[in-house]
């Protein structure tokens, strides 16, 4: 038997307003993420911080120059340990960097895969009870495409941020616009 815990996501009006999404086939999944982001940076005025925090600036950074994901990895868990800033976080944004490799463009690939691993983990936190017959998901092939294609959306709308930030100032005003165009994305 495990020890870790499954929080689940407050009953306010906005994580309402996503179980709803969660039971209704007929909202678009691009207005899922939209209501999912719109819940998340409400629930945790925090977050936003976080996530243009330096340390997560500084993976984009090591990843862009770096030859491959074990050196971009290392290089990571380095800055971690000597910064003591690990957080959930920074968590995802090391998570993303293995993935990241596979096109022409890591950095980017790594941008995109880190905001999808964070919609992922606000996703998951509640999905799992939406499975069967009052659910928009019947079944848990539906629920993995369904998580797919939420995340497949996330990393359309960032890879259509045309911004290659190049320090931290930078970094802090893509990640507005990413969220802006997130949480705006079904208008």
């Amino acid at each position: 038997m495990g020890t870790s815990k499954n929080y689940s996501s407050p009953k306010t009006a906005r994580w309402n307003a996503v179980r709803s999404c969660y039971t209704n086939k007929k909202i678009p999944e691009s207005r899922v993420v939209s209501e999912v982001w719109r819940a998340a940076t409400q629930e945790n005025s925090q977050l936003q911080s976080m996530l243009n925090s330096e340390i997560v600036y500084k993976c984009n950074e090591i990843v862009q120059n770096s030859r491959n994901p074990f050196e971009a990895q290392q290089k990571y868990i380095s800055e971690l340990i000597s910064s003591k800033q690990s957080s959930i976080i920074t968590e995802f944004a090391k998570r993303a960097i293995a993935q990241s490799y596979q096109g022409p463009d890591p950095s980017s690939e790594w941008r995109k895969n880190f905001i999808s691993e964070v919609t992922n983990y606000f996703v998951s936190r509640d999905i799992a009870g939406f499975v069967g017959k009052d659910s928009r998901n019947d079944n848990i092939g539906q629920l993995n495409t369904f998580k797919d294609n939420l995340k497949s959306i996330v990393k359309d709308t960032i890879n259509s941020i045309k911004l290659s930030p190049k320090d931290h100032t930078e970094w802090k005003n893509y990640i507005q616009i990413s969220l802006t165009k997130i949480k705006n994305k079904d208008e």
